[in-house]
């Protein structure tokens, strides 16, 4: 793909997945799949990460997308909400695991070479991130 081309495509991708945003999180009526936006978003990942210099400062890739609804109050959390991305290819998946891995030092040669880690997975749903918290036998 030549320069020109990527430009236009990066564009392209730019002002779909922008559009995309505006219906899922201003008008809540979405008109694609997570997987068709995520699809979208990762085509845009990989032109911008061949051509960096066609990477602008307001691309959908820099900046998380929506806003704080109505009616909901910012919180500070004990520990930070973490995400593993969108994830699609048991390549990806296996990179996340050596990085967790990496970072409690259980490689091979680390300090605690050879511990297990359990993983746990549940259905993602859209919309709302929220953390329950107990303190003192009680739901804060």
């Amino acid at each position: 793909m030549t320069k020109t081309d990527a430009r236009a495509r990066i564009e392209e991708l730019s002002e779909q997945i922008r559009e995309h945003d505006h219906r899922y999180y201003v008008l809540d009526k979405p008109t694609i799949s997570d997987a068709g936006y995520d699809k979208l978003m990762r085509e845009l990942k990989e032109l911008e990460d061949e051509f960096p210099d066609l990477r602008l400062p307001d691309s959908p890739t820099q900046r998380v997308s929506g806003g704080l609804r109505e009616g909901f109050k910012k919180v500070k959390h004990v520990r930070p909400m973490l995400s593993l991305d969108s994830l699609m290819q048991e390549s990806e998946v296996r990179e996340f695991d050596d990085r967790v891995k990496r970072g409690l030092g259980l490689e091979d040669d680390g300090l605690f070479a050879g511990e297990q880690i359990a993983y746990m997975a549940e259905p993602k749903f859209d919309g709302l991130s929220i953390e329950l918290v107990y303190e003192d036998g009680v739901l804060m």
